[in-house]
């Protein structure tokens, strides 16, 4: 898909439905070639055990977080082969796996028949370890992961035995996200692309699957074995060599593997941050960059000398008055009062966090990564220095005053933190973060609760902190994970949500605000009808306490996680709510000084509700850290919080979808959606290329998985970048950040 053709969109890829006269005319062309061995061409190792074992799977989803039975996966291969209507398709095995394999193909085919599907013509190729893999020890691999000259070898012969076709997909069986549609769009890149001799998807330096050779080729592959050198550990193509890489949808992040020489010769020559650049066009637009920032206008880009800008950060500048004259366009009153209204509230609230008020900060850095971790509240930061430098003692254990006034100021952290989120006294047990908690209630109450063949929901947009530790204890009590996928819109679906609960779980796990997409879930309906269906509900606030007011009680939930850092508190602290119907079905796995009344050699009694799972000595200084912070967020009023998110989003998405190539990700026209976090795309640049560029720009935003790499295997996407806000931020920041995305589309087009 040319650029031209790019039209920015929400929500995941929706890929077209193909005809199969139209597969047969692109696919037919090609030979499937899958494998399916120990060494595949992932990390992910095809494996042939019971086949009534339960595994810890995410269904489709890719990366090693899966782990596919063989059969299973290899079905998924071949069937995607055969829709695709290739011409042939050969399944490459070892040979005490090839019993397995043939099962598997078989019970697809029959399948496939019943459908009225004409399957092509099938064979079984068996791999040999030592012969096929030596080839790989004396020449270097021809890919990373095994995919070996003498596998290059094996697709040539396949050729040998359909003169008709003109090229070879190579698949990995653990690659289930691959579809007919996939291989589609594959061969149709080949065919609008003469000439190239080798298609990677998902190629970010060549290592994923599948791969597309052409015929002419694999017939030269001895000539071959020097187009590729290694380059910083990773086999890089030669320029020589015709290569393209492709990814599945809308997007291609997995860009040309060197970067465009325009693109370091900017970064290099460049000296003003993407807000300085901003400043100056707003200061006068009409000197095109030319200008020398008048004495008066110093305080414009900060302390530096007045001087003469240079050819890089002329054109920045450049970029700076078009992006803002096209953002100004369409604005009505309403909006502009909205905008001046947030810019005046960030830049109010700015002065209350020292980092960003800092001579190294003050008029460089662009901070859109609070969904990571919140800049340091200096009302916080000083109330835990106070405690550290004048109230140092540990908790009830002393009866002297310096121990009793620190007990007394870690327990009236915990009633402001409490407070805040409407709970009771002493339901809140504070951790380390949220990741901490959700790995507790999987221990106290999951251990206890959860049995064998018991089912446990969650989302497919979860953070893994939300996910991983309920699979883990799903696979150790041979429990079943249930993932709710998401629409088109990235919302849970209600009708996979209602089926779940007809599975009577005993655990649903979601998150009231998501970290990818940043829609807010409706949790309190979906409470009532988990607590209707007999479950107990985990809720990740973690990106929704610095946004919304939440009131766990009003919330309906069971357990309700947090980090303290993302609330602007201090690194090291989180934590976790219980209910006290949910507090009585759990048991401490750990114990210790702290968290008993009493201890005999013969018995113990546990101290009452949150503290018994407080082990040692607690993070006092981080708990008054903590309350600080809180207490400014009460003091802003999170009603007003709220409002503030939403101006700069819709403010951020309207700029975003007037940039060429960008995809926004999620519908974030309700408000629902306008939380305050926003992933996007760039096509022809990767994830980390474009959070470093736009890092050279002193914009820092989050790239790449995001921790929810499940997620983005279900959109199609290797990453994204992602803009979080936070009460501090400015619409002057969401300016600043546009002009860096610009700047960076524009480089790695070599239009600068």
């Amino acid at each position: 898909m040319s650029r031209a053709d790019h039209q920015p969109k929400t929500g995941p890829v929706v890929r077209p439905e193909r005809s199969l006269e139209e597969r047969q005319e692109r696919c037919g062309t090609a030979i499937a070639l899958i494998m399916a061995t120990e060494t595949g061409t992932t990390p992910i190792t095809v494996r042939f055990e019971d086949p009534d074992a339960k595994p810890v799977t995410l269904e489709e989803a890719p990366r090693p977080l899966q782990e596919f039975q063989g059969r299973r996966a290899v079905s998924y291969a071949i069937e995607a082969a055969c829709r695709a209507q290739v011409s042939g398709i050969f399944v490459l095995t070892v040979e005490d796996l090839l019993e397995e394999v043939t099962v598997a193909a078989q019970e697809t085919l029959a399948s496939l028949t019943e459908e009225g599907l004409e399957c092509p013509v099938l064979a079984f190729l068996k791999y040999d370890r030592e012969e096929d893999l030596a080839t790989t020890r004396q020449g270097g691999n021809f890919m990373l992961y095994e995919v070996s000259y003498g596998v290059l070898g094996i697709a040539r012969r396949c050729l040998e035995q359909i003169p008709a076709a003109d090229k070879v997909l190579l698949l990995a069986s653990d690659q289930v996200r691959i579809t007919a549609d996939h291989l589609f769009e594959l061969c149709a890149d080949a065919d609008d692309h003469p000439g190239t001799e080798v298609i990677a998807s998902w190629a970010d330096c060549l290592r994923r699957p599948p791969y597309l050779y052409t015929r002419e080729f694999l017939e030269d592959l001895p000539a071959s074995k020097r187009i590729l050198r290694k380059v910083g550990g990773l086999d890089r193509p030669l320029p020589h060599l015709s290569f393209r890489d492709h990814v599945f949808g809308e997007e291609r992040l997995g860009a040309d593997s060197v970067v465009p020489a325009g693109v370091e010769e900017f970064t290099e020559g460049v000296t003003l941050s993407a807000l300085q650049a901003v400043r100056l066009a707003a200061w006068g637009r009409d000197h095109r960059g030319e200008a020398i920032v008048p004495a008066d206008h110093a305080d414009l880009i900060g302390p530096s000398q007045i001087r003469e800008l240079g050819a890089a950060d002329k054109r920045l500048v450049d970029i700076a008055v078009r992006t803002l004259t096209r953002l100004d366009l369409g604005l009505d009153s309403i909006e502009s009062n909205d905008l001046a209204k947030a810019e005046a509230v960030g830049q109010r609230n700015r002065r209350d966090f020292p980092l960003l008020c800092d001579a190294q900060h003050k008029n460089r850095l662009v901070y859109l990564d609070t969904a990571a971790t919140g800049q340091r509240l200096g009302a916080a930061f000083h109330a835990q220095a106070e405690f550290d430098l004048h109230g140092n003692a540990n908790v009830y254990r002393g009866g002297y005053r310096l121990s009793t006034d620190a007990t007394n100021a870690y327990d009236q952290a915990r009633s402001r933190v409490e407070r805040f989120i409407g709970a009771s006294g002493r339901e809140l047990v504070f951790t380390a973060n949220a990741s901490a908690s959700c790995a507790l209630v999987a221990s106290a109450w999951g251990e206890r609760n959860i049995e064998a063949g018991d089912v446990i929901v969650c989302t497919e947009a979860e953070h893994h902190s939300n996910m991983l530790p309920f699979a883990l204890l799903a696979e150790r009590k041979g429990a079943q994970m249930v993932y709710l996928p998401l629409d088109d819109e990235g919302r849970i679906s209600k009708q996979a949500f209602e089926q779940a609960l007809a599975q009577k779980p005993k655990l649903v796990c979601v998150a009231q605000v998501g970290n990818v997409l940043g829609i807010a879930n409706p949790v309190h309906t979906m409470a009532v009808k988990a607590h209707q269906a007999g479950a107990r509900v985990l809720v990740d606030a973690a990106q929704s306490l610095p946004h919304l007011k939440v009131d766990v009680r009003a919330l309906g939930a069971d357990f309700l996680v947090f980090s303290g850092h993302k609330l602007y508190g201090p690194m090291g602290i989180g934590g976790l709510w219980v209910s006290p119907e949910a507090f009585d079905e759990m048991d401490p796995r750990a114990a210790g000084g702290g968290t008993v009344a009493h201890a005999g050699f013969e018995s113990y009694y546990l101290r009452p509700q949150a503290c018994q799972y407080e082990l040692g000595t607690p993070p006092v200084s981080q708990a008054i850290g903590l309350a600080a912070a809180v207490d400014y967020l009460d003091s802003l009023g999170m009603e007003a919080v709220s409002e503030h998110d939403r101006t700069l989003t819709r403010y951020l998405v309207r700029g975003l979808r007037g940039i060429e190539g960008v995809t926004v990700w999620g519908d974030h026209s309700q408000p629902d959606g306008q939380m305050g976090l926003v992933a996007f795309s760039l096509r022809g640049v990767g994830p980390a290329e474009l959070g470093g560029f736009l890092g050279k720009l002193d914009v820092a935003i989050r790239s790449g998985g995001h921790c929810a790499v499940p997620l983005h295997g279900r959109m199609g996407l290797l990453g994204t970048g992602r803009v979080s806000f936070g009460v501090y931020s400015t619409v002057e920041d969401v300016q600043a950040c546009l002009v860096a995305i610009e700047a960076c589309r524009a480089a790695y087009l070599g239009e600068l």
